[in-house]
């Protein structure tokens, strides 16, 4: 169950990323839009690793555990994450991979880092922001959202129902080829079960019936029905997705 305190920082936190990304949509600043993209996806990578940063520099002890999540991309934030770090870098480029790297980022970005801020376990099971490692799992699905949202009000990415449903199943696709690879690369050497991408278990106090894929065909759907209602308010009629269809 959801406390008030996480109510409480979902409320502060989505005003402050509104008020950035509303004011930068106004401004309408290019090389602006193109420094926070930056920076966010930067404070998004630190955030990930403070607490190995302050382990290391002011533990007492001669060894600091590294989790293999700290190691490597296990779960679908993880990619994001670099994928953020990875579209901050191609911003400028217009190439089809590019874009649909881009693409990719905004769509899974913005959905995965809101459900792990909504949904975040480790913060429903202990709701205490004075906790590092509860404070920077929070805050960086937060900067991973605003810059992953950034990426689309900054004019770097396009709401279009043909272009956003390739990078939606490109990147499901992506995820389950990776997570696959990477259980069975665990299963090869012995090491404990790393649950990559969600496949072999679903999270810790989800529901039993949230399945994988049960997740992918409703990611997918969320992607296809904003695509046609930003259509249908914003696009010209003969540039809409059926008129499209019809003309292929």
């Amino acid at each position: 169950m959801i406390s008030a305190t996480h109510w409480f920082y979902m409320l502060n936190s989505g005003i402050v990323c509104a008020l950035l990304l509303i004011t930068l949509f106004l401004l309408k600043c290019r090389p602006l839009n193109k420094f926070f993209v930056g920076t966010l996806a930067m404070s998004t990578l630190f955030l990930h690793y403070i607490v190995e940063f302050r382990d290391f520099l002011y533990s007492t002890t001669a060894t600091v555990t590294l989790s293999a999540a700290m190691v490597m991309p296990i779960y679908p934030c993880h990619i994001c994450m670099w994928l953020l770090i990875l579209s901050a870098m191609l911003l400028d480029r217009k190439g089809p991979l590019a874009t649909l790297i881009k693409d990719m980022t905004f769509w899974g970005g913005t959905i995965c880092g809101a459900i792990g801020t909504i949904f975040n376990t480790d913060f429903i099971a202990n709701s205490d922001l004075s906790d590092l490692y509860i404070l920077k799992g929070m805050l960086s699905h937060t900067t991973m959202v605003c810059g992953c949202i950034l990426l689309f009000v900054g004019g770097f990415v396009k709401i279009r129902v043909w272009r956003s449903l390739a990078a939606g199943l490109f990147g499901v696709a992506f995820f389950f080829c990776y997570g696959t690879f990477l259980n069975r690369l665990f299963a090869h050497f012995n090491l404990p079960a790393c649950n990559a991408m969600f496949l072999q278990e679903i999270p810790e106090g989800y529901p039993e019936w949230l399945s994988t894929r049960w997740i992918a065909l409703t990611f997918i759907t969320v992607v296809f029905l904003v695509c046609v209602i930003f259509e249908q308010l914003f696009v010209k009629k003969e540039k809409r997705w059926y008129r499209i269809f019809r003309k292929k």
